[in-house]
């Protein structure tokens, strides 16, 4: 989906992927200041109570700030995100 576009020098990418059935705990500091797109597959986010919020490929998210549990891939294929953050200024 974004794969191939180059982002501004400021920024940084990485992608994440989720095997099926698999769950990725969800540490706060790893998403600050951070933009998360499904690529491929879906996700569910855990909150520490009640029901699972779902998004499938395409979806845009912030997960900085929030209160979760985990990301979680119940689909059948690999769910993959695209984090996309700045990159830390440099020391001179």
């Amino acid at each position: 989906m974004f794969d191939s576009i180059p982002l501004p020098p400021a920024f940084t990418s990485r992608l994440i992927t989720i095997p099926p059935g698999d769950t990725l705990a969800y540490h706060a500091p790893d998403w600050h200041d951070t933009l998360v797109i499904v690529q491929h597959g879906t996700i569910d986010l855990l909150p520490p109570h009640g029901e699972p919020y779902r998004f499938s490929r395409g979806a845009i998210l912030c997960l900085a700030g929030i209160h979760l549990r985990a990301l979680h891939n119940r689909g059948p294929t690999p769910a993959t995100l695209m984090a996309i953050s700045r990159k830390e200024p440099s020391a001179t």
